[in-house]
C-alpha cells in the first residue's frame, strides 16, 4: 500500500499526542492494518523533532491471550537499542575524564584475555575482534533475576571466547561481549551498578519516569508479551537459538515467550516504550543537549575508521544507514519476542523509533516506507 506522501501538520492520529487537522491519516491506517494481516500482534512508532513528538501511535495488542490492548505506556524489550544508550553513558564519562575512548581495556579489566591492543573504542564502534558466539542462548528467566550473578556469567562468557577474531580495529564485526565487557568497564570506574549510573546520568537529566527505561520489571505495571510466529523459519530453528524455559504456548498462531531478562544489562537489557525512547533522542538532536557537550556529540555521530584509516558504517554508538539519498544514524534491537528500531535524521533534526512485540516484524522495512513517505517533502527531506 503506498504511503501518500503527507506533512507533519497532518501527521496525527487517534493514538497520538499531536493535534487533529483533518481526515484521519495514511500512515495510522497503514499501521492498523499490519496489525489487522497478523504482520505483528503490537506496535509501538513515535516520529519526533527535537522540541516535539510529532507522531506516538500504538496499535494491536500486548497480551493475545488476554486482549491487552498495546498503549503508548506499554514497556516493551528493547535488545541491542540498549547498545546506542550505554555508547552515550561511555561518552559521557570520557567528558568527565573518568574514562577515555582511546585507554586500553586491560587498565580497567586487567583479566580480560584479548590483550593491549583493544581500546575503549573498539567495544563501541564493534571493531574489537571480540567473538560473537551462536547459539547465543543470552537470557535468564524474570524469575531468575534476582539471584543472577552478572559478573560471574560475563567472566565464563569471555574464558569461553577467549580468542580474538582479528586484531582490534582491523575492520567492524559485531560482537555482543564488546557491550557486555564495556558494561563491566562502566560499573569499575562509576564504581555503581549499571542502572545506577543510567539512571544518574541519561534518565534523572531528562526527567523521565523512573518506571520506564529500565534493566527491571516492575509490579502493576504494563508490559508486551513477546511473540513469534508459528509459521516463520525462526520457529522451527528456535531449539538451536532460545533456551526452550524462555517459551511456552501458542496464542493465535503466535509463540509466547515467557518474560526475561537479557544476561548482560549492557548488551540489550532496557525494558521500555518508543516514547521514552524518543525523549532521549530528541536531547541529543537538541544543540544544548543536557546529556553530551557538542564536541562529546560530534564523537557520537563521527564516522569511525579502520586501522588503514578506511571508513566503516558506524560510529561510537550508531550505524549509518541512507534512505532516498539521506543519511540516518539508526540501531536496531531484537530477540526473544521482539523487533525495533530506532533512527535519527540529523540535518532535519528528525527522529523515529518503532517497537514491536513479534521477533520476524520487518522494523527496516516499515521505518523505510513510513519515514520515507512522510519525510519526502521538501521542506523535510
Amino acid at each position: 500500500m503506498k504511503v501518500l506522501l503527507l506533512s507533519f501538520v497532518l501527521l496525527i492520529s487517534t493514538s497520538c499526542t499531536a493535534t487533529r487537522l483533518g481526515n484521519k491519516p495514511e500512515i495510522f491506517t497503514m499501521i492498523d492494518q499490519l496489525v489487522e494481516n497478523g504482520k505483528t500482534p503490537g506496535i509501538q512508532y513515535v516520529a519526533f523533532k527535537e522540541k516535539e513528538i510529532l507522531i506516538n501511535k500504538a496499535a494491536g495488542l500486548s497480551e493475545i491471550k488476554s486482549k491487552n490492548e498495546m498503549s503508548q505506556n506499554t514497556k516493551l524489550m528493547a535488545y541491542s537499542m540498549t547498545k546506542t544508550f550505554i555508547a552515550i553513558l561511555a561518552l559521557q564519562l570520557h567528558e568527565q575524564g573518568k574514562i577515555n575512548i582511546e585507554d586500553e581495556v586491560t587498565k580497567y579489566l586487567s583479566d580480560n584475555p584479548y590483550g593491549k591492543k583493544l581500546k575503549i573504542k573498539h567495544l563501541i564502534n564493534q571493531t574489537s575482534g571480540i567473538p560473537n558466539p551462536i547459539p547465543l542462548k543470552w537470557a535468564h528467566l524474570r524469575s531468575k533475576d534476582k539471584n543472577f550473578d552478572e559478573k560471574e556469567a560475563f567472566w565464563i562468557r569471555v574464558k569461553e571466547n577467549s580468542v580474538l577474531d582479528f586484531t582490534p580495529g582491523e575492520k567492524y564485526s559485531y560482537s555482543n561481549i564488546s557491550y557486555a565487557m564495556l558494561g563491566q568497564i562502566l560499573e569499575f570506574v562509576s564504581k555503581k551498578p549499571l542502572a545506577e549510573l543510567f539512571n544518574e546520568q541519561i534518565k534523572s537529566p531528562l526527567g523521565i519516569s523512573p518506571n520506564n527505561l529500565r534493566f527491571d520489571y516492575l509490579d502493576n505495571e504494563q508490559y508486551a508479551v513477546g511473540y513469534l510466529k508459528r509459521w516463520s523459519f525462526i520457529n522451527f530453528a528456535k531449539y538451536f537459538v532460545v533456551d526452550s524455559k524462555m517459551y511456552s504456548d501458542y496464542e493465535d498462531g503466535w509463540l509466547r515467550f515467557n518474560q526475561h531478562n537479557v544476561d548482560y544489562k549492557a548488551m540489550g537489557g532496557l525494558i521500555t516504550n518508543a516514547e521514552s525512547v524518543a525523549m532521549v533522542l530528541q536531547d541529543i538532536l537538541k544543540s544544548e543537549s543536557k546529556l553530551l557537550k557538542p564536541e562529546t556529540k560530534k564523537l557520537l555521530f563521527k564516522i569511525a575508521k579502520n586501522n588503514e584509516g578506511e571508513e566503516i558504517e558506524m560510529t561510537l554508538g550508531w550505524h549509518v544507514g541512507e534512505l532516498h539519498g539521506k543519511k540516518f544514524y539508526f540501531k536496531e534491537g531484537g530477540g526473544a519476542g521482539f523487533h525495533c528500531e530506532m533512527r535519527i535524521y540529523p540535518d532535519k533534526k528528525l527522529g523515529s523509533v518503532v517497537m514491536t512485540n513479534s521477533t520476524t516484524f520487518d522494523v527496516k522495512g516499515f521505518l523505510n516506507k513510513v519515514d520515507g513517505g512522510y519525510k519526502l517533502k521538501k521542506d523535510l527531506l
